[in-house]
């Protein structure tokens, strides 16, 4: 049904939004980005008092949500679904699939944006599959951990 492949999308958009905050966050602690990332609550909020919703979002350039959101960039993830990931993987998944490793649940991307400019800075992309972790957060965690090698606020780099 499409309605609900659309609202697992949008939700599985907000838990990579959580993921990606967690992982930043806790790599601020650590003092390892040269950068500040913008809470998402105030993201989602300021977005919505806009009338940004997810559903029209990609119809603003990332010149205008940086104005709107008075930031000097954007981090934004893209994500095709085969299947839902933030339940975890389902147990009754295509266990012929499993075996043969190869089952693909879908993709995942992250840009990085200039603002001003609204130029690509950088951008990961990677297939989901089993072995990409457990739930979203699972994912971004090991995604990101391959992905931040290239990072550009890494200071690590």
């Amino acid at each position: 049904n499409g309605t609900d492949l659309k609202k697992l999308e949008e939700r599985e958009g907000y838990a990579v939004q959580d993921a990606l905050e967690t992982y930043f966050g806790r790599g601020k602690k650590r003092k390892k980005f040269s950068v500040d990332f913008q809470n998402t609550e105030n993201t989602n909020a300021i977005l919505s008092q806009n009338d940004i919703t997810y559903s029209n979002i990609d119809t603003y350039t990332i010149k205008q949500l940086s104005e709107i959101l008075n930031v000097d960039g954007i981090v934004s993830g893209n994500m095709d679904l085969n299947i839902l990931l933030s339940e975890g993987i389902p147990s009754d998944f295509s266990f012929i699939d499993y075996l043969l490793g190869d089952a693909n649940y879908g993709r995942i991307g992250i840009k990085v944006s200039d603002g001003r400019t609204g130029k690509l800075l950088w951008k990961y992309e990677k297939e989901i599959n089993k072995k990409s972790g457990r739930n979203t957060t699972d994912l971004i965690e090991s995604m990101m951990k391959k992905a931040t090698r290239k990072f550009p606020y890494d200071k690590e780099r």
